[in-house]
């Protein structure tokens, strides 16, 4: 998109890939940049032709469609741990993290799953320490074998070593609905306007304290969009 990015994880091989949603709540355009089978071998590919298949009804989740044909690709998907994990294992984020003009693409770290069933704002979420930053949104939660736990959603701004990501073992692609038909939170997205507006506020005084090139500045800037882009998903008419 062209005011941002995040991470999305192939869900069906013939082109469904699930991401946030506030990953694609923008209107403006998007494209998806997708590792793919080519000709026999592996290859980066663009998908021009994105199209938004349906939204979770209360989590911040998304089903969005390409067409592997369009670039003579074949995609492989990911494979979805279907048993709720312990706390304690070991697990990796992977996705784009980046602010101001540089994104660290195909990024992975490495922590432990802290907790499940971690209650925020009356959501149920896997909480973990891998680092995680704007542009991991979307991005898959991993075990060392690969299995997807859980998908990255948001962290602590304020603190390290604590972000969350949504529980996918019970996740049920029927359940999606169109976005018209999801419903609205005003609150929420006032509450998460207010955040967005609290981080534009500090990262002007970076701004005055190191120039427009500060990375506290960047950082920050970047943290506010994607509370913007929550709060635009939470309440999009």
């Amino acid at each position: 998109c062209l005011e941002g990015g995040g991470t999305g994880v192939v869900v069906d091989a013939r082109g469904i890939i699930l991401t946030n949603a506030h990953v694609i709540a923008s209107p403006f355009p998007f494209e998806i940049r997708a590792d793919a089978k080519v000709g026999g071998s592996m290859r980066e590919v663009t998908f021009r032709a994105v199209q938004l298949a349906g939204v979770h009804p209360t989590y911040d989740l998304a089903l969005v469609r390409v067409d592997p044909a369009e670039c003579g690709a074949a995609l492989q998907a990911a494979r979805i741990c279907r048993t709720k994990p312990a706390p304690g294992r070991r697990v990796y984020a992977i996705g784009n993290p980046g602010a101001g003009n540089l994104t660290l693409t195909k990024s992975i770290t490495s922590g432990m799953l802290s907790a499940v069933d971690r209650m925020v704002q009356d959501q149920a979420y896997h909480q973990f320490s891998a680092p995680v930053n704007p542009g991991n949104s979307g991005g898959p939660l991993c075990d060392k074998s690969g299995e997807v736990l859980g998908l990255v959603t948001f962290k602590f701004s304020e603190v390290e070593g604590v972000g969350f990501a949504i529980p996918l073992h019970d996740l049920d692609p029927q359940a999606f609905v169109p976005l018209a038909e999801r419903g609205r939170d005003p609150e929420a997205a006032f509450e998460l306007m207010q955040q967005g507006e609290e981080l534009n506020r500090q990262a002007e005084q970076f701004r005055a304290e190191g120039g427009a090139r500060d990375p506290r500045l960047l950082t920050l800037k970047a943290y506010a969009l994607v509370y913007f882009r929550m709060a635009l998903f939470a309440d999009p008419f």
